[in-house]
C-alpha cells in the first residue's frame, strides 16, 4: 500500500484488490467502460473473470474510501514484461495528475524486480482523434516511457467495431536505444495469443515493424 501526498484529495492510496466485493467491481467497471470505447473493451464478465481467477491483477487508488482509478496488469510469464492492460480514471477526478501519481509508485516496483511495463497506445498518426491520440502518447513519454520505433499492431475488435491500430512503449525505460526484435516478436506473439486468443499467423499477418529487423530503436 502506497499513501502519498495529492493537493485535489485528502488522501490517494495505491493497492491491488484481489478479491474485490461488489461495490469495488461496480466502481471499477464504471470506470472502465466509461473510460475506453465499445470495440477496445473486453465485455466486463471477461475482465471480472479474469480478476477472480488472477490473470489480471487489479490496481485501484482509492481518495476518502471511494475507488477514482483502477489499473488491470497481465504479467508475461517467463519474460520480464506486464502488459498495463488498461489505465483510467473517474471522469470526476481527471486532469489530476492521478495517472502520473500511479505510474511514480509503479516505478521503483517495477524497477526492484527487473520488469517493466507494456504500454498499448493507440497510434496518433491514424484516427478522427488524432489529438488525443497524440496527447495520450506525449503522456507517457513525459513519465519516462520510450516508444518502439516502427512497431505496429491491429488490436481486434473486442466487442464490436473496427480493428484500432497501436503502437507499444516501454516503461519504465529499457536499458539502452535498442532492443532485440525476437524479443519483440515473441512479445507481440504473447499478446495476441493471451490476451485477444488470435493465433500466430494471424499475430504475424496484424503486426509489422520488427520481423526483418534484427534491432528495434526505442525513443
Amino acid at each position: 500500500m502506497n499513501r502519498m501526498s495529492n493537493p485535489y484529495t485528502d488522501e490517494l492510496v495505491f493497492e491491488a484488490l484481489q478479491t474485490p466485493d461488489e461495490k469495488e467491481y461496480a466502481a471499477v467497471l464504471s470506470i472502465y467502460k466509461n473510460s475506453f470505447p465499445k470495440n477496445e473493451r473486453h465485455p466486463e464478465g471477461v475482465i471480472r473473470e479474469r480478476i477472480e481467477k488472477g490473470s489480471n491483477q487489479l490496481m485501484v487508488g482509492k481518495t476518502n474510501g471511494q475507488i477514482i482509478f483502477m489499473a488491470l496488469l497481465w504479467p508475461l510469464n517467463d519474460t520480464p514484461f506486464i502488459l498495463l492492460d488498461y489505465m483510467a480514471t473517474d471522469p470526476k477526478y481527471r486532469n489530476k495528475k492521478i495517472g502520473t501519481r500511479f505510474l511514480a509508485h509503479m516505478k521503483p516496483v517495477l524497477k526492484a524486480s527487473n520488469r517493466y511495463f507494456i504500454l498499448e497506445a493507440e497510434n496518433p498518426a491514424t484516427g478522427l482523434n488524432r489529438e488525443e491520440r497524440a496527447q495520450r502518447v506525449n503522456f507517457y513519454r513525459s513519465n519516462g516511457a520510450k516508444q518502439l520505433m516502427g512497431v505496429q499492431f491491429l488490436l481486434p475488435a473486442l466487442q464490436e467495431g473496427s480493428t484500432t491500430e497501436m503502437i507499444l512503449m516501454i516503461f519504465p525505460g529499457w536499458p539502452g536505444n535498442f532492443i532485440s526484435s525476437e524479443i519483440v516478436a515473441e512479445l507481440i506473439r504473447r499478446i495476441y495469443k493471451e490476451l485477444y486468443n488470435v493465433n500466430e499467423a494471424d499475430a504475424l499477418a496484424n503486426s509489422s515493424g520488427y520481423l526483418n529487423k534484427t534491432t528495434i530503436a526505442l525513443y
